[in-house]
């Protein structure tokens, strides 16, 4: 019964999505609600997969893809997993999540602050940088990738890092704000 009722709710959210710039590509799997918001563009590269069903927030939660302005871009690499609850919001550049990346639940990546800071600017446009995750980057849960970040291939990030910076390739990135430091390796002699 919750299967029909999460395939239920998983095809309201695709009738009411509103970005009119979206490029899906083959084996694309929707397991639970995306909603996908926005004047700009939105491309998902082949085998995507939206939600996991053996996660927390997988009955209760969406998936945000808001790419707002018709400058935004968000890029979804091939063979990436998304996390039930993750939010992806571009504001008015791009964001890029390369292949084979495994994005935990609740993951908010952003390319801006969606307001200045100075309280007499608040209502005016706010700065925009990118960001950049490389092919096979982790992401543990409520992790936050805020903008200008460009995180290297094959990092790590621990849950709740909050990533301000870049960081180089094979790295693990932890707390808040998030620090860098090399990948053990894990290479086993017999």
């Amino acid at each position: 019964m919750l299967q029909l009722l999460q395939r239920m709710r998983v095809w309201l959210f695709r009738r009411s999505w509103t970005c009119s710039r979206v490029e899906i590509g083959k084996d694309v799997k929707f397991l639970t609600p995306v909603r996908i918001t926005g004047a700009g563009r939105v491309v998902i590269g082949e085998g995507v997969t939206f939600g996991h069903v053996k996660s927390p927030l997988f009955f209760s939660h969406y998936i945000l893809l808001d790419a707002r302005s018709a400058n935004a871009c968000i890029q979804i690499g091939s063979n990436v997993i998304i996390g039930n609850g993750s939010s992806i919001m571009a504001f008015d550049s791009r964001i890029q999540i390369g292949t084979e990346c495994l994005l935990g639940p609740q993951t908010t990546i952003v390319d801006s602050d969606f307001h200045p800071l100075a309280a007499s600017q608040r209502r005016d446009k706010p700065e925009s940088r990118p960001v950049k995750l490389g092919k096979n980057v982790t992401t543990g849960f409520s992790s936050f990738i805020l903008k200008g970040a460009d995180v290297g291939d094959d990092c790590f990030i621990g849950a709740a890092a909050v990533v301000t910076k870049s960081a180089p390739p094979a790295q693990i990135l932890a707390g808040s704000p998030a620090r860098y430091y090399p990948l053990p390796s894990l290479e086993v002699d017999l």
